[in-house]
């Protein structure tokens, strides 16, 4: 397997892996609150690119597994008692870390664990964060087993009292 990041012309081929874990994951509604072409959207996706930040683990030419790491942190994360105080630019973070259904639990979401960890390292970052929602237990075991401590649990104000809290982790790198 090999990490590349993502192009212009993987657009089709990202979405297209973002449909298919959203229409064969088991139980993905109970572990996200992603929807086909709501979220990730075709422009969140477009952002992550145009930003270098979207990331595709393939075996051969397909996609298995994808990413965002992105620089800094959305605000949210200002909710957080995190393990050290950081500016901004010291941080990086993972969003919409996605396996194919067909090929969960075989390692790949635990290789782009590893592989965003190297990247943040390798960008001279201080710290990775990220969050999930409470409710997606399979995510919080990957996070725990690769070092991820949990720093803290909210609800996020935009989404109302009814969603799903996260649970927000951080790994100092």
């Amino acid at each position: 397997m090999r990490l590349l990041q993502a192009k212009d012309t993987d657009l089709q081929r990202v979405r297209e892996h973002y449909r298919n874990i959203i229409e064969n994951t088991p139980e993905i509604h109970k572990h996200s609150m992603w929807e086909v072409d709501v979220h990730p959207s075709e422009q969140d996706l477009k952002d992550y690119i145009a930003r270098g930040a979207m990331y595709l683990l393939l075996e051969g030419d397909q996609i298995v597994g994808s990413m965002a790491l992105a620089d800094g942190q959305d605000p949210d994360y200002a909710l957080v008692a995190w393990g050290r105080e950081l500016p901004e630019e010291e941080v990086c973070s993972v969003h919409i870390l996605g396996v194919s259904p067909d090929l969960q639990r075989r390692g790949i979401g635990g290789r782009l664990v590893d592989e965003a960890l190297a990247l943040g390292r390798a960008k001279g970052k201080k710290a990775l964060r990220l969050n999930t929602l409470s409710s997606n237990t399979p995510a919080q075991h990957l996070y725990a087993s690769k070092g991820l401590q949990l720093c803290g649990e909210h609800r996020v104000p935009r989404y109302g009292d009814d969603f799903p809290s996260f649970y927000y982790y951080e790994y100092l790198l």
